[in-house]
């Protein structure tokens, strides 16, 4: 089987640089990089917004089991709500870790970053708060 030219070889003249700018660039290899080299990877931008996510769904998840919760708590005389409430409070600090940790090189990157760790721990508060109310309260008030 003939050798294959590169694929960008019909932008390049006879001295290996671009036909379009005149600017010499590295030659391209045939060899693809080893399965666990980085080189060349990009990386990954969506864990800087998990926080912008994680906080605003793990809320509105919980007001919609508050909405169910009540019931199930008024008949088992158990603080239902409040332990889902906390276990959601959990979730959302995990957006806001993720979004933290997970900063960009970049400063727009670093700055949603911290906005997305900043919004889904004001969600994790207004989550406590919704908590307590939830050890507070039995449920069977009407």
């Amino acid at each position: 089987m003939p050798d294959r030219p590169a694929p960008d070889a019909a932008y390049r003249n006879a001295r290996g640089a671009c036909a379009r700018c005149n600017k010499q660039s590295a030659p391209v290899s045939d060899n693809p990089p080893h399965p666990g080299s980085t080189a060349g990877v990009q990386p990954r931008r969506w864990p800087a917004y998990v926080g912008l996510a994680a906080g605003p769904s793990v809320w509105a998840v919980a007001m919609q089991l508050g909405l169910v919760l009540p019931g199930v708590q008024c008949r088992l005389h158990l603080a239902v709500t409040a332990f889902v409430t906390l276990a959601l409070v959990v979730a959302a600090l995990t957006g806001s870790a993720v979004s933290w940790l997970r900063r960009g090189p970049t400063r727009p990157g670093a700055f949603m970053a911290r906005v997305g760790a900043a919004v889904s721990l004001v969600f994790a508060f207004a989550l406590l708060l919704q908590a307590a109310a939830g050890f507070m309260l039995t449920g069977c008030e009407r």
